[in-house]
């Protein structure tokens, strides 16, 4: 790129190629799982979601399987939209234990901000360890 010799169609691509993986690689530093007094900001490789504690009615373990969109810790909202957080999505060298963790914290919180006005949403059908909801 910063030779005499390559041509200048060479140094747009090579330059624009060396910039899409930049902005990548600082979004794959910045993946996770974020939360705030009034809200939850789950940022994945494309996306930034910023949800209202009160609009989420349940926190899922990912499958053992998955798609490509639907392979993560998965957020389920009270009006039937699902997000998965691609960061928790179990593979091989995980097992989902990272993503168990996750899910216990992400409920308590739940629990702790919607207080008695959450009572009425569902709750997991299981917790990590096949544990039952109180």
């Amino acid at each position: 790129m910063m030779t005499d010799t390559t041509h200048g169609w060479e140094k747009v691509g090579s330059g624009a190629a060396f910039l899409v993986l930049v902005v990548l690689a600082i979004r794959i530093a910045n993946l996770g799982i974020f939360a705030g007094p009034d809200q939850l900001v789950v940022r994945d490789y494309f996306r930034t979601y910023r949800i209202r504690w009160e609009e989420i009615s349940s926190f899922e373990r990912p499958p053992p399987y998955g798609t490509l969109r639907k392979s993560g810790l998965r957020i389920h909202l009270s009006d039937g939209r699902v997000i998965s957080a691609t960061l928790y999505e179990q593979t091989r060298m995980d097992s989902g234990q990272a993503a168990s963790v996750a899910l216990e914290k992400l409920e308590q919180l739940r629990r702790q901000h919607i207080g008695d006005h959450g009572a009425d949403r569902p709750l997991p059908t299981s917790l990590p360890g096949g544990k039952q909801p109180e």
